[in-house]
């Protein structure tokens, strides 16, 4: 089963495990997607948590502690208005 998170994100679920990957949006030489591992984890939440950070850290930008919460609403406010599509 696949979860897409957004568009650059999706978890992936083997009925034991959830893999999250980021899409690069480029296609091998067969034509098949090509996905970087993020992770590997043992529940969806843990998966969805670590999505959220790293949508943060892909802005690569310096901010202070109330910028980085601030930003961990945003990205979890963007995630559930994504859900709700």
């Amino acid at each position: 089963m696949v979860i897409r998170l957004s568009d650059d994100y999706l978890i992936e679920h083997d009925g034991v495990s959830y893999s999250l990957f980021k899409d690069t949006h480029k296609v091998d030489k067969n034509g098949n997607p090509i996905y970087l591992p993020k992770g590997y984890f043992g529940s969806l939440g843990t998966a969805v948590a670590k999505y959220i950070k790293l949508e943060i850290v892909d802005a690569n930008v310096s901010m202070t502690l109330k910028e980085y919460v601030d930003a961990y609403k945003q990205s979890v406010d963007r995630l559930e208005r994504f859900l709700k599509l």
